[in-house]
């Protein structure tokens, strides 16, 4: 009688884990981007965690879906669980990213340059799941099923979320347009 000892690895996990690192290249700059847009302010070290954890959860991949909104729900969990851990007083006098972080263009024309810091400050301003959802959706252009399905909510919180975050925007780019006109 032979005894078993371990089991030989499931063919899927290793396919994903191959994946996963042939995608590294370039899902990192959409994974990292995604971060800065929601808050992130050390995006880029959360965007490399994220492909490690990708990597030990591979197993939990279904093969067949898509590997970037999968990627952006261990991102978010990520940030927002340190997030968790940080103090709950909020420094209001951090600098906000840099414009050059928020867009991947360097040749930006000075008006796009000021409504992305526009927006990066009025983003700032929104709570953490309001932003969320807003830059999953509005920004992104990922599916709102997604981002329920990634963070384990019902579908109409996310849209309750996305309501109420396009008018804080609306609301704090209309008062602007209207201070610029005074």
């Amino acid at each position: 009688m032979v005894a078993v000892t371990s089991l030989p690895p499931s063919p899927q996990p290793q396919s994903v884990a191959a994946d996963i690192w042939q995608a590294y290249e370039a899902e990192l700059g959409p994974v990292c981007a995604f971060l800065r847009r929601c808050g992130a302010r050390d995006a880029a070290d959360l965007a490399h965690d994220t492909f490690m954890v990708a990597f030990q959860r591979r197993a939990t991949f279904e093969k067949g879906r898509p590997l970037r909104p999968w990627l952006f729900g261990i991102a978010l969990g990520l940030w927002r669980n340190q997030q968790t851990k940080a103090s709950s007083v909020r420094e209001t006098d951090a600098p906000l990213p840099e414009v050059a972080d928020l867009s991947p263009s360097l040749d930006e024309s000075l008006e796009q340059r000021r409504r992305r810091e526009a927006l990066a400050r009025v983003l700032e301003r929104l709570d953490t799941d309001q932003r969320v959802a807003f830059v999953w959706h509005d920004i992104e252009e990922r599916p709102v099923a997604e981002l329920a399905e990634n963070l384990g909510v019902p579908t109409n919180t996310i849209y309750s979320r996305l309501r109420i975050a396009r008018q804080k925007v609306n609301a704090a780019f209309a008062a602007q347009a209207r201070k610029e006109v005074s």
